[in-house]
C-alpha cells in the first residue's frame, strides 16, 4: 500500500512539472499607454507564444509582443500556446479630456436617451436638448430623432476658443479622415456599424458643434435651419 501511495505521489509530481513547463510567465500584468506609445511584453514558455489583440482599434501587437497604442479605450492582448492562454489588459488613456462625449449608439431610440439622461432641458426641432455639467467646453447636447423616434445623430456644442484642443481630443479617439475639415470615424475600415464624427460651425446651433451620426448621414442638415434633418446613404 505504501509503495502504491508513493507511486501516486511521484506521478502527481511529474504531472505538476509538465504543467509548469507549459505555463506562460509574463510581465507586465497590465499596460497603460497614451495613443502612439509602445510597450514590449516580456514572456517565457516552453512552447512558442503567439500574440494577438482582441480589438486592434485600441491597440495592436506584433508577433514579438510589441504593443502599440492606437486610440483611447480598453482591450486585451492574448498570449497563447497550444496548451494555455493568458491575457494582458491594455488601457489606452487620453492626454486630452476636453468634454464628456454624448451617447451615440446606433441604432438607438428616444426611449434609450431619455432613460440615460432623464427629462430634457427643452425640445427643439425634433431634438432633445440637455445642459451638460461641463459648461466651459460643451454646454449642450442635442439628440435628434426621425418621426419614428429613432436616433439620427448626437450633437455636442463646443464653446469658442477650444478648436485646437478639440482636434487633438478627437484625433486620439478616432481615425482621422480629414484633419483640416475635422472629419473622423470610429472604425479602422468603413462598415455598416461605422459612426462618422464631424465638427464645424453651425448656424443652427450658434456655435461649433461635434456631430456623431451613422456613416452616410448628410451632415449639411446640421449646419443651417434651412435644411431638415435627414439620413442619406452615401
Amino acid at each position: 500500500m505504501r509503495k502504491l501511495f508513493g507511486l501516486l505521489l511521484l506521478l502527481l509530481a511529474v504531472s505538476s512539472c509538465e504543467e509548469d513547463t507549459n505555463m506562460i510567465i509574463h510581465t507586465p500584468q497590465r499596460i497603460h499607454l497614451y495613443p502612439g506609445e509602445q510597450k514590449q511584453i516580456e514572456a517565457e514558455s516552453s512552447q512558442k507564444i503567439q500574440y494577438s489583440s482582441l480589438n486592434d482599434y485600441y491597440a495592436s501587437v506584433d508577433e514579438d509582443g510589441l504593443v502599440t497604442a492606437r486610440y483611447v479605450g480598453d482591450t486585451q492582448v492574448r498570449l497563447s500556446t497550444s496548451d494555455v492562454k493568458e491575457f494582458i489588459q491594455v488601457s489606452v488613456i487620453p492626454r486630452y479630456t476636453l468634454y464628456v462625449e454624448p451617447y451615440y449608439e446606433f441604432p438607438s431610440t428616444r426611449y434609450a436617451v431619455e432613460k440615460m439622461y432623464g427629462e430634457p432641458f427643452k425640445e427643439e426641432d425634433n431634438c432633445l436638448v440637455y445642459e451638460t455639467l461641463d459648461v466651459e467646453a460643451s454646454k449642450y447636447f442635442y439628440f435628434c430623432f426621425d418621426d419614428e423616434d429613432n436616433l439620427l445623430a448626437s450633437v455636442a456644442t463646443i464653446t469658442e476658443g477650444n478648436e485646437e484642443e478639440l482636434g487633438k481630443f478627437l484625433a486620439e479617439r478616432y481615425v482621422t479622415v480629414n484633419q483640416e475639415e475635422f472629419i473622423y470615424r470610429n472604425t479602422l475600415e468603413v462598415t455598416d456599424e461605422t459612426v462618422e464624427i464631424r465638427s464645424f460651425y453651425s448656424e443652427k446651433y450658434g456655435s461649433r458643434v461635434v456631430v456623431y451620426a451613422p456613416y452616410g448621414t448628410d451632415f449639411d442638415t446640421f449646419k443651417t435651419f434651412a435644411e431638415p434633418l435627414k439620413y442619406c446613404k452615401k
